[in-house]
């Protein structure tokens, strides 16, 4: 037999098609996949808002055992992979070392702007070895992927959410404007996370560990908010309650004694949130634009109310360095008591029930869904 996987063929377009057993290359390994996430550009890439060559296999945010490895390979660590061991990587797994991101960026960061960079997930199911993305039974894992060993402490569906929690890395970066002139994130300050999607979360989570001592949520719907509090979130705010924006900003603004929090991180994907979250920071603070990974359209904001008088630090975050992954591995091994990770994944598909997950996906029914093939 083959081995099954989901091809996104043009936009809106699911088809569960079988390929050919793979015959590997030296450095290749064969992964089954165990759990593989359904992302938001995931959706977005299936309604046609992402520019893709397809056709394609899905997932970046992937969990599997290695089956079958040609030749040698190794972890991030060094240390000799086998048969049988439990991985975790992330997404991209290439860079060209030509285009000028590649030859005067640090390394790791470098493969984050790469011009010709390939991704899992991205890469058209057309080029053999075909099975480059997790919504599939198996993956191929190309030379030169960052292979991170699952600690034995995490389960499946913990360690599915370690893309995620990555990709909430804009947050940590706040903290090192924190000394200047009191701005960004320090101790006792206050956040406020716009969204309450699995990013959403992550960076409430990041706050809270970098210093942050009152969490605000802006988001919905009401079960998302719900198991944002057992995240730590101080404050919700429900968009489907306050419809209005400026009434919205009138809350976070009493929550604050008037003055605007410390720092705002956009995790919501929604191009209006951005003024929006920029209105409700205080003057000297920071702004983390995270969620508008693809082109959710444009907004207007007002350079002098928005930048210039409120002397604002903007940080803007595009993916996260292949490194991450180590530290948020031991993140969550560290806190994986104190936070319940594993609730954020809260419905399983297998791979033929496709579009079940993708209708449950665009409803907002769930906060995190995976395939399980």
């Amino acid at each position: 037999m083959g081995v099954k996987a989901l091809v996104m063929t043009g936009p809106y377009h699911l088809e569960l098609h079988e390929f050919p057993n793979p015959e590997l290359k030296d450095g290749e390994m064969l992964v089954r996949i165990l759990a593989a996430g359904i992302c938001g550009t995931d959706r977005h890439s299936f309604e046609g808002r992402k520019a893709l060559a397809f056709p394609l296999i899905p997932g970046h945010e992937n969990v599997g055992v290695i089956e079958e490895i040609a030749g040698e390979t190794k972890d991030v660590d060094g240390r000799p992979l086998a048969v049988g061991d439990r991985l975790t990587w992330p997404a991209r797994f290439s860079a060209c070392g030509e285009c000028y991101y590649c030859k005067w960026l640090p390394s790791n960061s470098g493969v984050r702007f790469c011009r010709n960079a390939k991704a899992y997930g991205f890469v058209s199911s057309d080029i053999p070895p075909h099975l480059y993305g997790g919504w599939a039974e198996k993956i191929v894992l190309q030379p030169g992927t960052w292979s991170y060993r699952i600690p034995d402490e995490l389960t499946d569906k913990q360690a599915v959410l370690i893309e995620v929690l990555a990709s909430a890395c804009g947050v940590e970066r706040a903290v090192f404007h924190a000394s200047w002139l009191n701005m960004g994130l320090a101790l006792g300050q206050t956040a406020v996370i716009q969204g309450s999607g699995t990013v959403g979360i992550f960076a409430a989570v990041k706050a809270q560990l970098l210093g942050a001592t009152r969490i605000i949520m802006v988001g919905g719907p009401a079960h998302r908010l719900q198991l944002a509090r057992e995240f730590g979130v101080d404050e919700t705010i429900d968009i489907n309650e306050i419809q209005e924006s400026d009434e919205r900003v009138a809350a976070v603004r009493d929550l604050t004694h008037g003055i605007g929090a410390d720092l705002v991180a956009e995790c919501a994907g929604v191009a209006s949130a951005v003024p929006e979250g920029l209105d409700m920071l205080r003057q000297g603070g920071i702004f983390v634009e995270i969620g508008n990974y693809t082109d959710t359209g444009t907004t207007v904001i007002n350079p002098n109310a928005h930048l210039c008088h409120k002397d604002v630090t903007l940080i803007g975050q595009y993916g996260y360095a292949p490194p991450q992954f180590q530290k948020d591995l031991a993140l969550m091994v560290r806190y994986r008591e104190h936070f319940p990770f594993e609730k954020i994944v809260t419905h399983c598909f297998s791979l033929s029930e496709y579009n079940e997950a993708m209708q449950t996906v665009k409803q907002e029914e769930c906060m995190k869904a995976i395939f399980v093939p």
